[in-house]
Parts: C-alpha cells; structure tokens; sequence
C-alpha cells in the first residue's frame, strides 16, 4: 500500500459541520499511501462548505471542482450525483491515469468511525483477487438502497420496492419500508475471514482498481425493474416502478460487465454508521 498511488474523491453539500473532522481522515488516509490526490466535487452549498473546501485545495495534489452550473439545475438527486460522480471519474482518469487505485467516500461524517489503517487489511497477502472493496459499518449496514448481492440474496432496488407494495398491494408506506428497508439492514461481525461477495454496494467507502473503473459510468434513472423477479405483478397490473435508482449499482454493472470485476464488503474497514437511514 505505501508503494501504490490512490486518488481520493468525493461529493460535498452542505457538510461544513461535518467537513473539518473528514478532511482530517483523508489526510491521515493520503499518508498510507506512496503518492495520493484528492479530487472533490461540490455544488449548491449553502452552508459554509465551500469557504471550507477553498482553504483545503492548497494541499499538495488537490483539486476542489465546482459543478453549480452543470449539477443545480437537475431535479433528480440520483441524476445529479450521477453526473457529479461521473465527473469525478473523468478528472481522474484524465489527470491521474497511471494511477492504482479510487478511494470513493461520503463527505458527511461517515469517516468518523473509519481507522483509516484498517485498509492496509485490503492488502494481506491472504486476501482473495479483488478489483472493489466497500466498508462495513458500526452497527447495522444502513446502505442497503446500493446492495445487489446473490450471496446475501438482496436483488431489487429496495425503495422501488416499497412503492410496488404500497402501489399494488396497498400496504402502508411505514409497513413497505419496515418489511423491505429496515428488515433488510444487518449487522456484519468484524471477522477477517467474513468477506462478502457482492455485485454492488458502497456504505460510505469503496476501494477501486482504477483500471476497473475505464468506460464505466453511474445511472440515477432507470426504465428497468428490478422487482420483477421477486413479485408478481399479475398479467393485466401497470407497472409503478420509480424512475429514480441509487447511481451506485449502474457503475459496478458496468464494471462487471466490462471487466469482469470481483467486489467484496470487507468486514474489517468499518465506517461510521447514518441513523437518518436506519
């Protein structure tokens, strides 16, 4: 790891209470490895983030990118993170290109449960082939909204979910996210040997071969359902599903897809877990 090259981004809004205590972590994080950037997307602050985000660019290899122009005007928060995070992807692969790896973290305070030394366990000599590792986290696994998993067999978009069942089954929108969202979130014990496969997920922090990332892009919409497989709809039944999904699982389909990438959530690196979610 202290020979290898990461290049960190994230996505800041109105984090300035959180900001100072995470940008702390990435520092600490940048000094693991043999060289390091920072990349940070921010639009639409209204806070004092951007103040904040002006003073940190002076660091060796730090970029802050303002995308008020392009990101405000979208309604659609799962499209604007979309294009936010797709950004970040193209600066990086266009400034850092001979790069190893992308660390992608949330900028909201879930790196306060993070020892930032924890990702040296993605390197031991008995770790598995992997080309993406996503967090744990400290307590129950909020982020379930990104999970795709046949070996936790969680296959469906889990707020698309909900609407089928208040839409078509009349359930009550509290009973749709008990069942479907909070009955879903677990707890991974911190376990060197519990690594989990996955074909998505994130949870606040995911570790990526850069070159696994090449022509790969995130989607907020979607025209797909996910849920088909899991209920049936019935043959004369309209089909509800929300036009917006997490923009986390069209990325790592696609790299699946175009480069066969293995993915894993690694028991060891723990984040610090959202209540908002659980």
């Amino acid at each position: 790891m202290d020979k290898a090259s990461c290049v960190i981004i994230g996505c800041a809004r109105n984090v300035a209470g959180q900001l100072p205590k995470t940008l702390e972590k990435i520092e600490a994080i940048r000094s693991l490895w043999g060289q390091s950037a920072v990349i940070i997307a921010e639009n639409g602050s209204t806070d004092g983030t951007k103040r904040l985000l002006d003073d940190y660019k002076a660091k060796p290899n730090t970029h802050i990118l303002t995308l008020d122009a392009s990101a405000n005007a979208i309604p659609s928060r799962t499209q604007r993170l979309a294009l936010i995070r797709n950004t970040l992807l193209t600066f990086v692969h266009a400034t850092y290109p001979t790069y190893d790896y992308i660390l992608n973290v949330d900028m909201d305070g879930v790196l306060d449960g993070l020892d930032p030394k924890t990702l040296a366990f993605a390197f031991k000599p008995s770790m598995p082939a992997w080309d993406a590792l996503f967090a744990n986290v400290r307590g129950s696994y909020y982020d379930v909204w990104a999970l795709r998993s046949k070996f936790l067999d969680f296959e469906y978009d889990c707020w698309d979910m909900v609407r089928h069942c208040m839409v078509q089954f009349g359930m009550s929108r509290a009973d749709a996210r008990q069942g479907f969202v909070l009955n879903k979130q677990f707890t991974l014990p911190f376990n060197p040997r519990a690594l989990v496969p996955v074909e998505s997920a994130f949870g606040g922090l995911g570790l990526y071969r850069l070159s696994k990332t090449k022509d790969c892009r995130y989607v907020g919409l979607t025209e797909e359902c996910s849920c088909s497989g899991v209920l049936d709809f019935g043959p004369n039944s309209t089909n509800p599903c929300a036009p917006e999904t997490c923009e986390h699982v069209a990325f790592h389909r696609d790299m699946i897809l175009k480069h066969d990438a293995k993915m894993f959530i690694h028991s060891q690196i723990l984040v610090k877990t959202q209540q908002e979610h659980l």
